[in-house]
């Protein structure tokens, strides 16, 4: 995963001088899987055409990389469907994280 956005953007901007693509490893529970979605989405569709994504079993995708949020990202025919709400579009679920809380 891309920690930082200004260093996946350089890492992409080198991949793209040497004709190659950019593909971040997306395989990041919710919050990690978005932010690289978000990043490939604001690049050049022909340096960044897909991302790797965990779609298979579905359930796994929706209940497990978002197991702490309220909305999920909706896949139609191969698209993720990039959320419009502010910041990542993810809204956290407080009553999904105390299923994970440790007392």
């Amino acid at each position: 995963m891309c920690i930082r956005d200004r260093e996946c953007r350089v890492i992409a901007s080198l991949a793209e001088s040497h004709n190659l693509e950019f593909l971040p490893h997306a395989w990041d529970p919710g919050m990690g899987w978005v932010a690289n979605l978000h990043l490939s989405a604001s690049l050049p569709e022909s340096l960044t055409k897909y991302i790797e994504t965990p779609l298979d079993p579905l359930w796994w995708f929706n209940d497990v990389l978002f197991a702490i949020t309220k909305n999920k990202i909706i896949v139609e025919d191969g698209y993720a469907i990039l959320p419009e709400d502010a910041g990542l579009g993810l809204e956290v679920s407080d009553e999904a994280i105390k299923k994970y809380e440790v007392e």
